[in-house]
């Protein structure tokens, strides 16, 4: 095809997704310049609506004089190559033992967030730290201790606000991510109700006495990093577990709650 023609189609579509257009006109872009071969992954629209992964390979052919004339491009369906990456890159994000996100996972989504926030939102994080969960093993066993972790994993998940990231810290260590504008005593409604459920978890119909302590903190667009905001949750951790654990405790520079 010849390369403006394209272009025009390119600029003009309304099915191609943004990105995939700012690509396509990139390469065009190339072209005029005489890059000889380009290369590029492209999410694009198909006849039923759908849109699937290819790889683009675009080759230059210039005129007699030098200049370019066409661009000769060659599409590779890779959307089932595309889709295992994909499922492998969500597999490398989980805990394998509670199916949670792992902690590099909270951490990268921590992050991203940060930087995208918008006036008026704040990020929260949540840890939830288990009460003398060594006693649980030692006295229970570690099925038992097993049994428990997963319990906590699934209140976690299932209480967790819409939108809400939670994940597995290390060891009986978990954390929640949450971006919103909304006032942060809805969070601190959902730590306060999971440190009462986690108090009704049994093991064979034995209260095996599961207690956990919650640090709570936030950050505004701009007020912090990442470590920051881990850093206040933490110590509110520890002010939860310096006053008797079983309890939720919120941090925000130097403001205790």
């Amino acid at each position: 095809s010849r390369i403006p023609e394209v272009g025009d189609f390119i600029r003009n579509s309304r099915r191609i997704r943004k990105q995939a257009r700012t690509e396509l006109l990139l390469c065009m872009e190339n072209l005029r310049g005489g890059t000889p071969y380009q290369k590029r992954d492209l999410l694009l629209p198909v006849a039923d609506g759908s849109e699937r992964w290819y790889e683009l390979h675009l080759i230059l052919q210039a005129g007699e004089d030098g200049s370019p004339v066409l661009g000769i491009g060659m599409l590779l369906d890779i959307m089932d190559q595309k889709q295992r990456i994909l499922e492998l890159e969500k597999e490398l994000q989980k805990d394998h033992f509670t199916r949670l996100l792992n902690k590099t996972a909270m951490e990268s989504y921590g992050i991203r967030k940060l930087g995208e926030l918008q006036a008026g939102e704040r990020l929260y994080m949540l840890i939830l730290d288990m009460d003398h969960f060594k006693r649980i093993n030692d006295s229970y066993g570690h099925p038992c201790g097993d049994h428990v972790l997963e319990q906590v994993a699934g209140l976690m998940k299932s209480l967790a606000p819409n939108g809400a990231r939670v994940g597995r810290l290390g060891g009986d260590e978990f954390g929640v991510l949450l971006a919103t504008e909304r006032k942060g005593e809805a969070f601190l409604e959902y730590a306060q109700r999971l440190v009462e459920q986690v108090r009704q978890i049994r093991w064979q119909g034995t209260d095996v006495l599961a207690r956990c302590s919650i640090g709570v903190a936030a950050l505004r667009p701009r007020e912090g990093s990442w470590m920051k905001l881990y850093n206040c949750a933490d110590r509110a951790l520890y002010m939860a577990k310096q006053d008797g654990r079983d309890c939720v405790r919120f941090y925000q520079a130097g403001e205790e709650v």
